[in-house]
């Protein structure tokens, strides 16, 4: 939402993947999956503004390099990045392109570990209350085993959406 209010119509996407411990199935992201749908709905998906790699700082990098390469003047105004490792590297290739953030492109990543702020521009970032969802996650097991219930649940919690110098 927070692309959209800015008034943004240009918005990518750096993503992450993982595959199985056997290596066989691709695990699709569930950011990267939600940042589709929100997309699509929204009349604002492109898939040419989506850049998808493991989730390393290189590939950050890497991927940033590319969209500035392949889009040049069509590089979005704005990226959201599956997680603050990638969008360190991401943050480089703008830097090294002379492509100012937040003036040029605004970057959201995701996570808001400790590394958001020890670069610069200081990364705006989506916080995940990790430790809420342990203590959610035990409270269920802890349920399940009192009450041999082997139910599935499905609980959600909130995120916070933590901004810094990275968005306009």
């Amino acid at each position: 939402d927070y692309f959209m209010k800015k008034g943004f119509t240009k918005i990518g996407m750096i993503a992450g993947e993982e595959r199985t411990t056997d290596q066989k199935e691709l695990i699709v992201d569930q950011r990267f999956r939600t940042f589709k749908n929100y997309a699509y709905e929204n009349n604002l998906y492109n898939p040419n503004y989506v850049f998808v790699g493991d989730f390393s700082a290189q590939a950050g990098y890497e991927l940033m390099k590319k969209a500035i390469t392949e889009l040049g003047n069509d590089l979005p105004q704005a990226f959201f990045v599956a997680n603050d490792t990638l969008a360190i590297g991401a943050l480089r290739a703008l830097q090294e392109a002379s492509i100012i953030v937040p003036d040029r492109v605004s970057l959201i990543s995701f996570n808001d570990t400790p590394l958001t702020k020890q670069v610069f521009p200081a990364l705006s970032s989506i916080t995940v209350y990790t430790e809420e969802m342990g203590r959610t996650a035990v409270d269920i097991l802890n349920r399940q085993l009192i009450n041999h219930n082997t139910i599935p649940t499905m609980t959600r919690l909130a995120t916070t959406l933590t901004l810094r110098d990275s968005t306009k």
